[in-house]
């Protein structure tokens, strides 16, 4: 492309790989995480519980 060959072990030895796992939000009292798939346009989080109270955006997002 740039006419000059680069060996790939070359190139991949400047290459960094990005951060691939996060931290979940804790829950609170009442609510444990079940299960965490990943979607094409977020996570789909699986909940378990029961008498738990969400407050406005407790999972990340302040519109719901």
């Amino acid at each position: 492309m740039f006419g000059v060959l680069f060996p790939a072990k070359n190139v991949l030895a400047q290459v960094t790989a990005g951060a691939t796992t996060y931290p979940l939000p804790p829950l609170p009292a009442g609510l444990a995480y079940g299960a965490v798939d990943v979607q094409p346009d977020g996570l789909r989080l699986h909940l378990s519980g029961e008498d738990a109270t969400l407050s406005k955006g407790i999972l990340g997002r302040t519109g719901c």
